[in-house]
């Protein structure tokens, strides 16, 4: 901000090295400008001389890394601090469908198996019994490796080099199992797409370090760094942010803790007798 306007080719030379390098921005947190001229309105001079590059391995091993912007007291410079904060451990996993299986026989023969079983009770059980039993039929299948495609790129890049080191080759295995790589390839794609939740770029475009990074990024973004408790005390530990979690969706939803202007927008101006109430015949005040 300030002063003359950048020079478009250094810019270019310097976005040219961090591609070939593999390098990105890390993005920062605070003020956006880490240097000053300190001078005048007139001849004032902001810019951002300062920014961490990191590449795709380092931020897989520090995922939630970030760097802020300090203070600039005393100096033409504001202070950066680079945190490296490792990634926090995840409790009990969510099922969610992997697209993957769309493509496999075996997943397709584990839902039409599980969904001809008979069930007892109302349509509505029966439904949510269908859909569980379908669920941890596909949790057990899947932790059998048979859909993990890193590893069978692993698998099958090591079959191909020890076919390679054969004497006399076999050409014919070979492309075989290169086909089943190509094919691998695209299962690992599409399973870092989804995780990514990026709809602007297509599977088989060689897009499965984006995808990867997209889905590196969100998990920063969605990232909660701490909480503060009733008494104003900030807590950064993992279980402590859980019970303050807790607290405050108890007190919320409790009779005391629901704010009357919530009440009256979701319904309206109610009676001041329950019990009397052609909308809630028999009903009385919840203490």
């Amino acid at each position: 901000m300030g002063g003359r306007p950048p020079s478009f080719q250094v810019m270019e030379s310097f976005r040219a090295f961090t591609d070939n390098a593999g390098l990105f921005d890390l993005g920062f947190k605070g003020p956006p400008y880490t240097w000053s001229n300190r001078q005048g309105l007139s001849t004032h001079i902001l810019e951002r001389l300062d920014r961490a590059l990191v590449t795709d391995n380092l931020l897989s091993l520090w995922p939630l890394m970030h760097l802020t912007h300090l203070s600039d007291l005393g100096s033409d410079h504001r202070i950066i601090l680079l945190q490296l904060i490792p990634g926090v451990g995840k409790g009990k996993p969510s099922f969610h469908f992997d697209h993957r299986w769309c493509q496999n026989n075996d997943a397709h023969a584990i839902v039409l198996g599980e969904w001809q079983v008979s069930m007892q009770g109302t349509p509505q059980f029966q439904l949510f019994s269908l859909c569980k039993a379908v669920r941890h039929r596909l949790v057990e299948w899947a932790r059998m490796g048979t859909t993990n495609s890193a590893r069978q790129i692993r698998e099958l890049r090591s079959a191909i080099e020890s076919e390679r080191d054969t004497f006399p080759v076999n050409w014919e295995v070979i492309q075989v199992l290169e086909t089943q790589l190509a094919a691998a390839y695209l299962q690992e794609e599409a399973y870092w797409k989804q995780k990514s939740r990026t709809n602007c770029l297509q599977v088989g475009d060689a897009n499965t370090n984006h995808f990867h990074r997209a889905t590196t990024q969100r998990r920063r973004q969605n990232f909660i760094e701490a909480l503060q408790d009733e008494a104003g005390t900030r807590h950064y530990d993992e279980a402590a942010k859980g019970n303050i979690s807790i607290r405050f969706f108890e007190k919320l939803f409790s009779s005391n803790g629901i704010p009357p202007y919530f009440l009256r927008e979701c319904f309206g101006n109610p009676p001041e007798d329950y019990s009397c109430s052609e909308f809630l015949p028999g009903c009385s005040y919840y203490t």
